[in-house]
């Protein structure tokens, strides 16, 4: 990208009450997180805890659980609707300290104070007790907690420092960390591994690991557009359209893997098989329709390329000046029909360093050390010179180049003019030779002369003529009128 004036922060939530396409993301994921608590609250209040697991084989949401999600799914919701930065920086603060406490208590061997308030008496699952927080699932609302944390304090600082850039990337690395614990327990659940979902502790509920992704995948879509793991994702470039479809596979192969293991009777070997075929015809299929949609982006894109140099070309002609494109290294690439007209050169003949041969002899190496300086510096360079004519004539022309920056501050491309100030320049010097002339007469002392103010009579300027003549030292009448010095009586004798 190169410099150009500022533009408004690309985030994903749109204007208040209307989502842009990262608010809608983020108000779908956060949605169903907060439908994934409130089946696990009623559940626990129905007696109904099938409502709070995905599968028969999983544990149910602990009630704790459901209610940090619920805070953060429902903050997100009004985050993506109605962006409320400080309102949500408060609500990741509350679900920070609840999942925070539990975690805290864990690791410090004490009982969970708020699952035994829920839940007092839980009822055994397997080896172990229903509606506990998993240590596993109090990381992972630690962390989702701080993540929306980071977002929404980079929101509050936007315009007032860059230190948001920095709150940014770091809401955008905690939430990728998210995601990746949910999957990794859902990938547990999927190929019956209790270590991957935490078995040798208490295990986290499929729900509880949904709900993790759900929420990880929510705040990513909150998060602006430029931080560093999401800029990939975005634009028009082919390899942020394939990342951007490949992201449903994941979550589509999980779903297919979750509904062939509800099939009674099919064997784990032939699950996989079907699971990888179907993956591999979606990825198929997901890869066609990118590619298709890169390739009609691809073709637009050449097609407006080459408008748009068309209408370069077209207004470069249309200039009187001499309009000029150069590499970074100060090669030659474009000079429109002026430049040709006047030098006589063809477009190969100026390309590269070519040009250079029309300068005068006097002025080549002048300009050359303007424009290795300006080079060296990236600035702006600006120099007077003569240029030779296709009939032999020199003439004055003003050289100016303007570099075009990225955003590192490397040159892209050199722009640049030449105008013609023949005309100027020679008017300056017939000035210049005129006043030389009269200031020799002047110092002459053949004839006194004074030079005085049209409108206060006073003395500007005298020869040593004058002086003699007058009896004075030149610096003892200048400011002063003839009349101040009695040389005239009054000024009807003027």
């Amino acid at each position: 990208m190169v410099r150009s004036a500022a533009t408004p922060r690309a985030s994903g939530p749109g204007s208040a009450g209307s989502p842009g396409a990262g608010g809608r993301f983020t108000l779908v994921c956060a949605a169903a997180a907060t439908l994934l608590a409130v089946m696990g609250l009623a559940g626990w209040t129905t007696s109904s805890l099938r409502l709070a697991t995905i599968t028969p084989h999983s544990i149910p949401m602990a009630p704790s659980t459901a209610l940090v999600v619920l805070l953060l799914g429902v903050t997100l919701i009004r985050e993506a609707r109605r962006r409320s930065a400080r309102l949500t920086a408060a609500a990741a603060w509350i679900s920070l300290l609840l999942s925070g406490l539990q975690l805290g208590l864990f690791i410090g061997g004490f009982p969970p104070v708020l699952d035994a308030i829920l839940v007092p008496a839980p009822e055994p699952f397997g080896v172990y007790l229903t509606g506990r927080m998993s240590p596993w699932t109090a990381l992972g609302l630690v962390l989702s907690s701080l993540s929306l944390l980071c977002v929404s304090l980079g929101l509050l600082w936007l315009g007032r420092s860059r230190r948001h850039r920095n709150f940014d990337n770091a809401g955008v690395v905690l939430a990728s960390v998210v995601i990746g614990l949910g999957l990794v327990v859902v990938l547990g659940y999927l190929f019956d591994a209790p270590l991957l979902y935490g078995s040798p502790v208490v295990p986290m509920a499929l729900a509880s690991a949904l709900a993790l992704v759900f929420l990880g995948l929510a705040v990513l879509g909150l998060a602006p557009r430029e931080s560093a793991l999401l800029r990939p994702f975005f634009g028009p470039s082919p390899r942020a359209t394939l990342l951007r479809a490949f992201i449903p596979i994941v979550p589509a192969i999980i779903g297919l893997e979750l509904l062939l293991a509800q099939i009674d009777g099919l064997n784990r070997g032939l699950n996989a098989a079907l699971a990888a075929i179907s993956g591999a015809l979606l990825a198929a299929g997901i890869v066609a329709f990118a590619s298709h949609g890169t390739g009609l982006a691809l073709t637009r894109t050449e097609s407006a390329l080459r408008a748009s140099e068309a209408s370069f070309r077209e207004l470069a002609d249309a200039v009187p000046q001499m309009v000029w494109v150069a590499r970074p290294d100060g090669g030659l690439v474009y000079c429109n029909r002026r430049w040709m007209d006047y030098t006589g050169q063809t477009l190969e003949q100026s390309l590269g360093r070519g040009w250079n041969t029309v300068f005068h002899p006097d002025d080549r190496q002048r300009a050359e050390a303007h424009w290795e300086r300006a080079m060296a510096a990236a600035t702006t360079v600006s120099v007077e010179c003569r240029l030779l004519r296709s009939d032999g004539v020199y003439r004055w022309w003003l050289v100016r180049g303007v570099p075009l920056l990225d955003d590192a501050g490397g040159v892209v491309k050199w722009y640049g003019t030449f105008t013609d100030i023949d005309e100027r320049v020679l008017a300056e010097r017939q000035v210049a030779e005129s006043e030389e002339r009269f200031a020799k007469i002047f110092r002459s002392g053949l004839v006194a002369f004074s030079i005085a103010e049209r409108e206060s009579g006073r003395l500007v300027d005298v020869n040593e003529r004058w002086a003699t003549l007058f009896g004075y030292r030149r610096d003892e009448v200048i400011g002063r009128t003839v009349f101040e010095l009695g040389l005239w009586d009054d000024s009807a004798s003027r």
